[in-house]
């Protein structure tokens, strides 16, 4: 797991730590089924729905990834 980038502590230079998210959100947008295409091969949906956390780094500062 990479860690997250506080772009504060980035721009000013300085050493950080970061900890586990504060909260996540997720969307909740309807996933719609694969299909087969012309020559018969299945193709899987794509899920549309993504989670956004929440950080807070050693040095106050609050970002989301």
């Amino acid at each position: 797991m990479k860690k997250p980038t506080c772009k504060e502590c980035e721009k000013e230079g300085k050493k950080y730590s970061v900890s586990q998210p504060l909260y996540g959100m997720t969307t909740l947008m309807g996933i719609s089924p694969g299909y087969w295409d012309e020559d018969g091969r299945y193709h899987e949906s794509v899920n549309p729905n993504y989670t956004t956390y929440t950080y807070t780094c050693s040095n106050g500062h609050t970002f989301t990834n």
